[in-house]
């Protein structure tokens, strides 16, 4: 009698005990006190028997179940089968935060790509803690067009984070890079501006060459300031004073600035003497000390020439010079 579905009974017609049977105790929602009682009621002499679609109330458990032709289900077996549920099928705003558990949107479950920079929120206020970044974000993670200004990197504060070889630092005096000491505390520079200068000690450098003096004599401020030739001079000679071999003394120094140099001729007999002054490679005449230039040097010495070169403008200077005898 199953699946019987309903009849419309005319008014005087005469209901039988199979159309009760059929149309109304059949498919009527039937109520027991617990499930015992309802097995109870099926299947014996007089009673009727279990059938397909069968529906029963159970006092004790406030359950409706139905009989799927094997057994009782609880009516909570009704399922939606996997996406049964179109987008459709939900109204606006139907799914609420508060119908979401936190953590129930497992990141696995968003495809790789689909949640961009633009769908997030400036105003979204994502935490810091939220964030997993332990180990987890790898060199790989960061795309090569990321373009992370630097206003987004914190200061590297923590010593021996950076190491020397990662960057340009030299003991050397080599051009625009970083100045870092040797292993003896060291470093080459050609030129310091110091506002002031405190320090214990200072040593100059004097280059000793194993020449006599002749020809034109090259002293070179900005690397050794004080020249010594160590074999008897053999002619007159001439000082040129420069910054270098490559730089110039006039870019060496500024207007206002001073750079005194030191010549020691050895002289035997006869004896010579500079015979011209120049500044990177043109002529100057010196003041001298006493008023009086020297006409000769000093035979079986050692004649140190000291020149006082002052800068009064661009590539214009004052030499100050002084002639000493040591013997």
């Amino acid at each position: 009698m199953a699946g019987a579905g309903v009849k419309l009974f005319n008014s005087g017609e005469v209901l039988t005990a199979a159309q009760l049977n059929q149309f109304i105790m059949d498919q009527a929602v039937t109520r027991f006190p617990d499930a015992a009682s309802r097995d109870l009621a099926f299947g014996g002499a007089n009673q009727p028997a279990l059938s397909e679609g069968r529906i029963c109330y159970l006092d004790d458990s406030n359950k409706i179940q139905f009989y799927d032709g094997v057994q009782w289900q609880d009516s909570d077996q009704f399922v939606v089968g996997d996406g049964a549920i179109t987008e459709a099928k939900l109204a606006a705003g139907a799914v609420t935060s508060s119908k979401i558990a936190s953590g129930a949107v497992a990141a696995s479950n968003i495809a790789s790509g689909t949640i961009t920079n633009t769908q997030i929120s400036a105003s979204a206020a994502i935490a810091y803690s939220k964030l997993n970044l332990g180990t987890s974000i790898v060199n790989a993670d960061i795309g090569a067009s990321a373009a992370i200004v630097d206003t987004k990197l914190a200061t590297i504060a923590t010593s021996g984070k950076v190491s020397n070889s990662a960057t340009t630092a030299t003991s050397a005096n080599t051009a625009s890079a970083i100045v870092a000491r040797d292993a003896s505390g060291d470093f080459v520079a050609n030129k310091s501006t110091l506002a002031t200068i405190d320090v214990a000690t200072v040593i100059e450098t004097a280059s000793i060459v194993g020449s006599a003096a002749t020809g034109t004599i090259n002293i070179n401020f900005n690397t050794a300031p004080t020249l010594y030739y160590t074999s008897n001079s053999t002619a007159n000679w001439t000082i040129n004073v420069r910054g270098t071999n490559l730089v110039t003394l006039n870019n060496s120094i500024s207007t206002g600035q001073v750079a005194t140099v030191t010549f020691i001729a050895t002289n035997g007999s006869p004896a010579y003497r500079p015979t011209v002054f120049q500044v990177d490679g043109t002529a100057v005449t010196p003041k001298w000390m006493g008023g009086t230039a020297p006409t000769t040097g000093n035979a079986n010495s050692l004649d140190a020439y000291t020149l006082v070169v002052i800068k009064t403008g661009n590539a214009a200077f004052t030499v100050l010079a002084s002639q000493t005898r040591f013997a």
